[in-house]
C-alpha cells in the first residue's frame, strides 16, 4: 500500500489542480483601435466588450481589455489570455486556438449620395477611383481585380476625400464606416452612404493564446456564454446597438 500512496497523491494533485483551473478568474484581452468594436475611447469598450463581459459574466469571471497599436498586439499578445477583433486568417499566423466568431465584418464601398456608381462587380466599377487604407489587409480578390486603387494613410481621410469629390468610392469595412460618419464626420453624414452589395463578408471575432486544461476550461465557459447571447438574442440586440453586424 505505501508503494501506491505516491500514486494516489499524485492523482489528488492532479484533480485539485484541474478544479483550480476551472474556477473563475479575471481573462485579461488584448486588443486594438477598432471602433465600434473595440476602443479605449467608448464608455462601453464597443460592441466586442459588451459581448465578451456579458458572455463571461454568468461564470464569474471578470475581464479586462488593453487596447494597444496593432503592431505592439502582434508582439505581446501572449502576455494575455486572449485576443479581440480577429479575421481567421490572423488566427494561424499567430498560433492562436479556440476562435469564436461573434459578428460579420461586411467589406464593400461608400459613395457619395448624389452619385449612382454600380458596384455589383469588378466589371461595373471600371476605373472609378476608389479610396483605399495603406497596408490593409484587403482579400487578395479585391486587390488583384484591376481596380483604380488609390491607398491613403487611414479611412477618415478617404471618407473626407470621397464628401469633397476626390473619390469616387471609398473600400471600407460598413460597421466602421457608419461609425466614423457619426462620430467624427456628422457634416457629411448626409452626403455619403453606403453601397450593397459587399464583396467580402468575414467572420470577425476572439481567440485565446494559451494551450492546456485551463485555456481549454475558459473557452468553454466563454463559448457557452456566447451560444447564450445569441439563443436569447442578446447578441443581436447589441450589433444593432452599435450598428454592426451580426449572423
Amino acid at each position: 500500500m505505501r508503494r501506491l500512496y505516491p500514486v494516489w497523491v499524485a492523482l489528488a494533485l492532479q484533480l485539485m489542480a484541474a478544479l483550480a483551473w476551472a474556477q473563475p478568474g479575471t481573462l485579461r484581452f488584448v486588443a486594438t483601435e477598432y471602433p465600434p468594436y473595440t476602443s479605449a475611447h467608448m464608455s462601453s469598450g464597443g460592441a466586442m466588450v459588451v459581448a465578451l463581459r456579458e458572455a463571461l459574466e454568468p461564470a464569474g469571471y471578470k475581464v479586462e481589455v488593453s487596447c494597444q497599436p496593432w503592431s505592439r498586439v502582434n508582439v505581446e499578445y501572449r502576455k494575455f489570455d486572449g485576443v479581440l477583433v480577429l479575421w481567421p486568417p490572423e488566427i494561424e499566423t499567430m498560433g492562436l486556438r479556440h476562435f469564436m466568431p461573434v459578428f460579420r465584418s461586411r467589406l464593400g464601398f461608400f459613395g457619395r449620395a448624389d452619385a449612382v456608381i454600380d458596384v455589383s462587380s469588378w466589371r461595373a466599377i471600371g476605373q472609378h477611383k476608389i479610396g483605399t487604407g495603406r497596408d490593409y489587409g484587403y482579400p487578395a480578390e479585391f486587390l488583384n481585380a484591376g481596380l483604380n486603387l488609390h491607398p491613403h494613410t487611414d479611412d477618415l481621410i478617404n471618407l473626407r476625400m470621397l464628401s469633397r469629390n476626390r473619390l469616387d468610392l471609398v473600400a471600407l469595412e460598413r460597421a466602421v464606416g457608419m461609425h466614423l460618419l457619426r462620430t467624427q464626420l456628422a457634416e457629411a453624414k448626409t452626403q455619403i452612404r453606403w453601397l450593397e452589395p459587399s464583396f467580402a463578408e468575414i467572420p470577425l471575432g476572439w481567440a485565446m493564446t494559451a494551450r492546456g486544461p485551463t485555456a481549454d476550461a475558459q473557452a468553454q465557459h466563454l463559448r457557452a456564454g456566447l451560444e447564450a447571447l445569441q439563443k436569447s438574442g442578446r447578441l443581436a440586440a447589441i450589433a444593432r446597438q452599435f450598428d454592426v453586424d451580426s449572423w
